[in-house]
């Protein structure tokens, strides 16, 4: 798992060279984090070993690389952001 958070001049090189050295290396799963756009996406290579979009469903995403660990993609953009510590029991608890 990979997990990359975008910034002003990271935009290409998280979205496309790094897309294509992950899918080469392998990596299960390649999560793109992007604040600018407010935008998080999940990769994940399928049987012929490229990536394809994870859709998020009812706002979350969930790796199936990390047992039992999710994002609800609305706390990333929350103001003020989510306490932490609740976050993560919330997570642990399976949502």
């Amino acid at each position: 798992m990979a997990i990359e958070i975008v910034s002003p001049d990271s935009v290409e090189r998280d979205y496309v060279k790094k897309h294509s050295q992950y899918e080469a290396a392998g990596v299960q799963e390649y999560w793109i984090i992007d604040p600018l756009a407010e935008k998080v996406t999940l990769l994940r290579l399928d049987s012929t070993a490229k990536y394809r979009e994870v859709r998020p469903v009812k706002g979350r995403l969930c790796s199936q690389v990390v047992k039992g660990f999710w994002l609800k993609i609305d706390w990333l953009w929350q103001h003020p952001l989510p306490d932490e510590i609740d976050t993560l029991l919330e997570i642990m608890k399976g949502g």
